[in-house]
This record gives structure tokens, sequence and C-alpha cells, in this order.
């Protein structure tokens, strides 16, 4: 992986994970035990993970992720995008097209908890989130129940080249 965190408090802005592997767990990040790490406008991409969590493993530890994109992540077992065993929190997040052979494509919440609060969870297979997830005014595709929840295609510019921007109403970036 990219980074392996213990017992820590990483934060980062402005970074981009792409196109690291793991023989085991947490292709981008490993967090582990007390390891609550703050990322902010942080890009998650192309990560693998023989076992679980493409993007980031998550074990004891409660790290907050603001404006993050999770896109074309996998994870050969659990949590393509997210595979989590804390209590994670999301906040203005987009997970997409992330891959998950056993379950939980864009999050897989294990023993822990993710609050997801603003963001979208849009075409991540086998599913979009797995386990306790308590989501909020969030667009997840085939619905979620929650407050504020919806399901409707974000209409993202051009998810072919992977830009991730939405579309205005009229159609315009």
């Amino acid at each position: 992986g990219w980074m392996w965190n213990e017992s820590s408090v990483p934060s980062l802005t402005n970074c981009a994970c792409t196109g690291n592997s793991a023989r085991d767990d947490g292709g981008g990040i490993w967090n582990y035990y007390n390891s609550n790490a703050i990322l902010f406008n942080c890009t998650f991409s192309g990560n693998l993970a023989n076992d679980s969590g493409g993007g980031i493993y998550n074990a004891e530890s409660a790290p907050r992720l603001t404006n993050c994109t999770f896109s074309g992540n996998w994870a050969d077992d659990y949590g393509g995008g997210i595979f989590n065993k804390g209590n994670i929190t999301l906040t203005n997040c987009t997970l997409i097209r992330n891959i998950a052979l056993s379950a939980g494509g864009g999050i897989c919440n294990g023993i822990g908890r993710a609050t997801i609060t603003n963001s979208i969870l849009w075409d991540n297979l086998l599913d979009q989130t797995f386990g306790l997830t308590m989501a909020t005014y969030s667009d997840i595709q085939g619905s979620y129940t929650g407050e504020g929840n919806i399901n409707a295609d974000p209409l993202f510019v051009d998810i072919a080249s992977g830009d991730y921007h939405l579309k205005s109403q009229g159609g315009r970036w």
C-alpha cells in the first residue's frame, strides 16, 4: 500500500493515492489501532488489495474524510473503496466504480460503522454499501434508508474519462 498508519493521527490535504497495491489489506491506506487520520480533498483511484480495502482498510480507528473521491479501486474480498472495522466518517465524498468480489463495492463495514453525510455512492459492485452504515442527505444508487437520501443519477460530467464533477441543471459544467 501507499501508507501504513498505526497509533497515529496523520492529516492529509489534496493528496492523490493512485495505482498502489497490497498483498493483503489496504491497497491505498492501512489504518490500525487509533490511527484517526484526517483526510481532506484526497483522491483514491486504481488501488488494489488482494484481500480487503482497495482504497482504505480501517481497523480500530476513527478517520474523518471530507471531499474525498474513491474511484476504480479493487478488493479481491471486501470493501472495494473502503473496508471498515472502526468508526469512519465521510462527508461530501464520492465513491464510484469501486469493486469488491465478496461485498461492499463502495464501502464494507465489518464490525465497524460508517457515518456518511452529503455523499454519492454510485456504480460500485457488488453493492454500494454493506454492513452498518448511517447515511443522511446522500445520493445512493438503489436507494438507502436515511433522512434526505435520494436515488437519482448524479449526472457526472464524464464518467468514461474519470471526471466526477456534477453537471449543472442545464447540462453544462
